[in-house]
């Protein structure tokens, strides 16, 4: 059984006490109930099934209960990649060193043996919280990072210097799989002129209304990448010619029915070019060449009077 001791506040902090003696959890409850959410559970297995289904923030935890002891909870928490950041304080009267290290061992970031004084429990309560968002806040600074390190800031699409390390990794799958991988390359028509005549500002709003098409196009075994300007490069894995044209035709026919509005209420539109390659798995510098060669193919689709596919 787990109970929600008051109202449970979105703005404050969950936590939920493990005890199989009430008046432990009276307590505990008594000491945080006016600074934290508090769920009650009287046995591990109850706490299991609530800690998977709803966020919790801390954990106070006795290690002496029936059927499943507070160890064997902490070690099941831990082993779920959901929860496994969730502090554990153990709170119990075992106060043996070999207890001690047995719950620090389990995952248990403290250790406050009880009878205990209720500030103490504020404090550390307090301080495992404020740890708690200091990670978060750092984990969510490196995402940020290396976000920025492998996007493009103005599509979101893969940038063009990560694209070489995802492409290695692309055509060994590929090479493992069995399976065909082709390079495609795109360019804007006319895209000087259109930044020319309406400004820049409309070009990147030509350029994001390309980049939500190929990310709606594509599926996420695809990749995406801004290689440059108005250019964009894909790798199609697990296709053949006939499908990879087809896709291209849907998209360069979308491109061209497409419209974004401009300043003075005006709706433009553009068109695309676009080469394809398939890449050669045996050649040694099979990506490159690939590059190369669609290059060629986009080449030939602009000499030839652009909005065209040449493979």
């Amino acid at each position: 059984m787990f109970i929600a001791r008051g109202t449970i506040m979105e703005n404050k902090y969950t936590l939920l006490v493990v005890d199989d003696t009430i008046i432990n959890v009276d307590i505990l409850v008594a000491t945080l109930g006016d600074i934290y959410n508090i769920i009650v559970s009287l046995n591990g297995m109850d706490a299991l099934k609530y800690i998977n289904s709803h966020k919790i923030d801390l954990v106070l935890l006795d290690i002496m209960m029936p059927h499943m002891d507070g160890y064997e909870v902490c070690e099941i928490i831990k082993s779920n990649d959901k929860n496994k950041d969730i502090p554990i304080i153990f709170i119990t009267a075992k106060n043996d060193e070999q207890s001690m290290q047995k719950a620090f061992d389990v995952g248990g970031i403290d250790f406050i043996t009880k009878p205990f004084m209720p500030k103490e429990v504020i404090l550390r309560v307090k301080t495992h919280l404020k740890m708690k968002k200091l990670i978060e806040d750092l984990n969510k600074t490196k995402e940020e990072l290396r976000e920025f390190s492998i996007k493009d800031s103005l599509t979101g699409l893969y940038n063009r210097r990560y694209f070489s390390s995802i492409s290695e990794n692309t055509l060994n799958m590929a090479i493992r799989e069995k399976y065909d991988i082709y390079t495609i390359m795109i360019d804007i028509d006319n895209f000087k002129s259109i930044n020319d005549i309406y400004g820049h500002s409309v070009g990147d709003e030509i350029i994001i209304n390309l980049s939500n098409i190929l990310k709606k196009s594509t599926r996420k075994v695809d990749s995406v990448c801004r290689w440059g300007g108005e250019e964009f490069l894909i790798l199609l894995v697990d296709t053949n010619t006939i499908g990879a044209y087809n896709l291209l035709e849907k998209i360069r026919v979308e491109v061209e029915e497409s419209y974004i509005k401009i300043a003075d209420g005006r709706l433009l539109n553009c068109t695309i070019s676009i080469g394809i390659s398939k890449i050669n798995s045996n050649d040694i510098d099979a990506v490159d060449t690939s590059i190369i060669n669609a290059d060629k193919a986009l080449y030939s689709s602009k000499h030839n009077g652009k909005n065209k596919i040449t493979i």
